[in-house]
């Protein structure tokens, strides 16, 4: 399976989740709100951590977003939790409208386009670890939150 299929099956299992905790949580008349962001290709180092068994190294479909801007983006619908959903990047508008409006057609698109940062991707190395051994530590332990980018340039809405 390709890693889009599996990105999009579980995007769409969060926001099936979202959506059932939504209708919950109004039938028990809980008060509480509930949002979503939905996110563009982000530089994380998901790339570099996952296993993967393919000829060359994954990289996320461009325009590639700094970490950063989903974390402000998140931060906002926190504090603003009235919308249902807020969408970061123009890359995450065109897909989202695009699947509405004509979804068979941003099938035949993604069909013909996705796979193409997959077959221009640098080959990875044959020694290359498959896995994360251990935690990885970074400013006080903690996890890098950028990727290497692989690409040339990272986009900023």
């Amino acid at each position: 399976m390709r890693s889009q299929a599996c990105s999009g099956g579980a995007k769409h299992a969060i926001q099936g989740f979202t959506e059932s905790l939504r209708c919950e949580l109004v039938h028990d008349r809980s008060g509480l709100e509930i949002t979503m962001v939905q996110l563009p290709a982000l530089n994380t180092p998901q790339f570099d951590w996952a296993l993967s068994r393919m000829r060359c190294k994954a990289t996320p479909v461009a325009p590639i977003y700094q970490p950063e801007l989903a974390a402000e983006a998140i931060t906002y619908a926190a504090d603003h939790p009235d919308r249902r959903e807020y969408w970061l990047g123009a890359s995450t508008v065109a897909t989202l409208t695009a699947n509405r409006l004509m979804p068979g057609l941003l099938d035949r698109y993604l069909a013909r386009t996705a796979p193409r940062p997959l077959r221009t991707a640098p080959a990875r190395s044959q020694s290359a670890a498959v896995a994360v051994p251990a935690p990885q530590g970074g400013q006080r332990g903690h996890a890098a939150v950028r990727g290497d980018g692989g690409v040339s340039a990272l986009a900023r809405p």
